[in-house]
């Protein structure tokens, strides 16, 4: 099996964010994390034993896995990145995508995968169109009945809060997301922001859930849910997390989950479900990420499972054995402890 292992800003993609220095390296955190796994995966697993490629942007100097074994490093010229992209398609049973959601850019590559011979191992590109257009799912979300936070272009449409969140309407991460004062938010309403929305802020904790799908079958894995840290200057910067997060909510968050599955169609493989508990007892869906989340990072050091293997696929009643909790930073960094026993009685599986 030829697996292609693609990560977007790693493979000469998404120009604009190349002055981001952060999200570069949270993308390297993800894609060295997916070449450890996939490249241990035995032949008794898959059927034969995997080729991995990948492409690697000579902007960025040397790629940092070279020697790894069983891959292939494409090295790609400055504005080559989607004739590569296309190219390399020809040659593979399997790819898998990482790319951001901003300005379509991951819809337009699974796009291509689709139109392709090969398998995708990520979401539809239609489930990542709706997933990716802001106002357009928190609009699907409240007409499937899922608590979300109220969304508009029209701040005044929203309830009345001390705060608001203005959030690019198809971004990624925290890019272009800022918080205000009721009466700042309402005075930056008077000069509106193309392509943006506006959000009551919801206090509560942050947090997130990995999730596995496999889209033909049905099944449902929901990993651990994960503490988020988040930046408090008022752009919500993504600054890592601690998972397990232990919380009675577990049960009502993995509900959420599966409501959100059975009314968005073609959510398949990894995705990222980013969520608040609210003071009040809520479980509030933010977002969703339909691709790998630099959450993954932390959950494969939470157990000796190989996490890839549930790309190709998810058994029936999958129960993975979670020892660790784990510390980690965007930039792959993790620390690490045994679970106590608290955290081991959560109720995950």
């Amino acid at each position: 099996m030829r697996l292609f292992l693609y990560e977007d800003l790693c493979g000469g993609g998404c120009d604009e964010f190349l002055e981001i220095p952060s999200l570069k390296t949270e993308g390297l955190a993800m894609l060295n994390a997916l070449i450890q796994d996939f490249s241990l995966i035995s032949s008794a697993f898959s059927g034969t034993e995997p080729q991995l490629i990948t492409h690697w942007d000579l902007r960025h100097g040397s790629a940092p896995f070279q020697n790894s074994q069983n891959l292939q490093v494409v090295n790609i010229e400055e504005g080559q990145a989607d004739v590569a992209f296309s190219e390399t398609l020809k040659h593979c049973d399997a790819v898998l995508v990482v790319a951001p959601e901003s300005g379509m850019r991951l819809q337009q590559l699974c796009e291509l995968v689709e139109r392709s011979n090969c398998r995708s191992l990520n979401s539809s590109s239609t489930a990542i169109q709706l997933c990716a257009e802001k106002l357009l799912f928190a609009q699907h979300l409240e007409h499937a009945k899922i608590t979300t936070i109220p969304t508009s272009t029209v701040l005044e449409d929203l309830p009345l809060s001390s705060h608001y969140v203005r959030k690019p309407r198809d971004g990624a991460g925290s890019s272009g997301v800022q918080l205000f004062l009721e009466q700042e938010a309402r005075a930056a309403s008077l000069s509106p922001v193309k392509n943006t929305i506006w959000q009551p802020f919801i206090s509560g904790q942050p947090c997130s859930m990995g999730c596995f799908h496999n889209a033909v079958t049905g099944e449902l894995l929901c990993l651990p849910i994960a503490k988020q840290q988040l930046s408090e200057d008022g752009r919500f910067q993504y600054q890592g997390g601690e998972i397990p997060l232990v919380t009675a909510k577990r049960s009502a968050a993995t509900q959420l989950v599966e409501s959100l599955v059975d009314s968005v169609g073609g959510l398949n493989g990894y995705f990222g479900v980013d969520m608040i508990l609210t003071s009040a007892g809520e479980v509030v869906l933010v977002e969703v990420n339909p691709r790998l989340t630099t959450s993954y990072v932390g959950y494969r050091k939470m157990t000796k499972s190989n996490l890839a293997e549930y790309f190709l696929k998810l058994p029936k009643a999958a129960k993975i054995d979670w020892g660790q909790h784990i510390t980690f930073q965007p930039n792959g960094e993790t620390q690490g402890r045994t679970l106590n026993r608290n955290e081991r009685d959560c109720g995950w599986n």
